[in-house]
């Protein structure tokens, strides 16, 4: 799948680089040309284990990219279609300033319950640590994510209970957990 990231800052790039390192094409976009020029050449701005290498590695691979222009990213196919399916709006006033920002788009979906964001998505990015996201069920959560792929940005889940339900999972300055085997 191709994924535009917008900000580099610490949640953002590591979840560019998570992403990356499991496949996908990632476009990441920030304001500061300085920052996107040394993460060009794989120097993070940030301190983290192994992203140096991460990102060398998803950039020789030819699955991550950098730019400062926001057009790169809309034009970085299924960005909005994706990003809109995993996002979570359970507050009116929060869905109303989005709608604001964004304006009202057929490619943009806003979603009322954490439960409608996984209709047609492909992984589940948290980049809360809203106690909504704490209990979740990840035997339906493996049933609904096509690429069943979980990116955890605030470490919220035991990532061998992740796997028992057959998820994929990546959490910051983690090793990734891949089940083993189909599940029954």
């Amino acid at each position: 799948m191709d994924v535009s990231v917008f900000g580099t800052g610490y949640v953002g790039l590591i979840q560019a680089a998570a992403l990356a390192d499991v496949g996908h094409r990632v476009l990441c976009v920030d304001i500061d040309p300085n920052k996107i020029k040394q993460l060009q050449q794989a120097v993070p701005p940030i301190s983290e284990p192994d992203l140096s290498g991460t990102l060398e590695e998803n950039i020789k691979a030819g699955r991550l990219f950098f730019s400062t222009q926001a057009s790169d990213a809309v034009e970085h196919a299924e960005l909005t279609k994706y990003a809109a399916n995993a996002m979570l709006a359970t507050r009116i006033s929060f869905m109303n300033e989005l709608a604001n920002l964004y304006g009202y788009r057929n490619d943009l979906h806003l979603c009322a319950t954490r439960d409608d964001t996984l209709e047609d998505a492909d992984a589940l990015v948290i980049c809360t640590e809203s106690k909504n996201f704490r209990v979740v069920d990840f035997d339906l959560l493996a049933s609904k994510l096509r690429s069943r792929v979980i990116i955890d940005g605030r470490n919220l889940y035991n990532p061998e209970h992740v796997a028992a339900a057959g998820l994929h999972y990546c959490g910051i300055g983690l090793r990734h957990i891949v089940p083993q085997g189909p599940r029954p």
